[in-house]
């Protein structure tokens, strides 16, 4: 994993479902924000689209993609998944905004060091 990747797994979930929600919060991410996305499937073997999408952050602002990511939440309630920044998970329902900032920015510094 690198010090600068986010990875965001939608578990517990139909897989055809997390497979939408994977490419949906991708596009809504690369539409809002400049970090760069991609789903990737747990297991190559399978042909599900993939239900893990990976962020890599780049020069983009923690603040605004968290921001990004709790409004996707926010419109899809549905959404079942636990988000990794280094060390750190987080359960994606019903988190807000500041909560998720603050741990992505907690979990890229502990990945940095």
């Amino acid at each position: 994993m690198r010090d600068d990747e986010v990875v965001l797994r939608f578990e517990d979930m139909n897989k055809g479902e997390a497979n939408v929600l994977a490419a949906d919060l991708s596009d809504f991410l690369q539409e809002r924000t400049p970090v760069e996305a991609s789903v990737r499937r747990d297991d190559p073997r399978t042909q599900d689209f993939g239900a893990t999408l990976i962020l890599i952050l780049g020069t983009a602002s923690v603040q605004a993609i968290a921001k990004a990511i709790g409004t996707w939440i926010q419109k899809h309630r549905e959404a079942k998944g636990t988000l990794k920044v280094g060390d750190v998970s987080l359960e994606l329902s019903n988190v807000d905004t500041k909560t998720l900032s603050s741990l992505m920015e907690k979990g890229l510094e502990t990945a940095r060091r």
